[in-house]
C-alpha cells in the first residue's frame, strides 16, 4: 500500500496504490500466516499483512529453446480465448 494512503491521505488517480514484491517466507515474529515480502523497490524484507498472492505467475524465457508449448491444454486454457494470440513462427 502506498504510505500516503496508508496515512489517511490522497494520491493522484492513475498512480498504483500497491506494489509488486517475492514473497521469502512467513514471519516468525507475527502470526502464521503473515508473510515476509522482499520489496523490489527499496530491498527492504517486511511483514506485510495485507497481500494477494499471484497463483499464476511464471517467469519468461529469455532462451528459445526454453519457450513453453504454446501447443499444450494447459496454454490452450490460458490463452486459448484471449484476443491476444500468440504469433506463431513457421
Amino acid at each position: 500500500l502506498d504510505k500516503k494512503l496508508a496515512d489517511g491521505m490522497k494520491i493522484p488517480r492513475w498512480t498504483p496504490r500497491s506494489s509488486r514484491c517475492v514473497f521469502v517466507g512467513l514471519s516468525a515474529k507475527h502470526a502464521s500466516t503473515v508473510p515476509l515480502v522482499l520489496n523490489l523497490d527499496t530491498g527492504a524484507i517486511t511483514p506485510q499483512f495485507y497481500v494477494v498472492f499471484d497463483d499464476w505467475f511464471s517467469t519468461v524465457a529469455s532462451d528459445p529453446s526454453n519457450l513453453p508449448d504454446f501447443g499444450s491444454t494447459e496454454w490452450n486454457d490460458l490463452f486459448g480465448e484471449s484476443t491476444y494470440l500468440y504469433p506463431i513462427d513457421d
